[in-house]
């Protein structure tokens, strides 16, 4: 993880991963419960700063890019 990065939103899913808006990296971190990296989620995605899971943590809310929020599904890995 970029330590040098801006975090600007943080969020956690029903298993207790946690995601980080990295708003001057343009990509969203997926982390271990105890904060180990796992991988990035979302990349190229131009000053994401708020990310919300629904109730079932499969879809996830973003707000990015002046005035935007993009609804994503959470993508297992395989």
């Amino acid at each position: 993880m970029d330590h040098r990065c801006l975090w600007t939103g943080i969020s956690v899913d029903k298993e207790g991963n946690i995601y980080c808006c990295g708003y001057n990296s343009y990509n969203i971190h997926q982390l271990t419960p105890d904060g180990q990296f796992i991988k990035l989620i979302v990349t190229d995605i131009k000053w994401p700063r708020g990310i919300s899971f629904d109730k079932t943590g499969e879809r996830f809310l973003l707000t990015h890019d002046p005035n935007k929020v993009t609804l994503y599904e959470l993508q297992e890995s395989v």
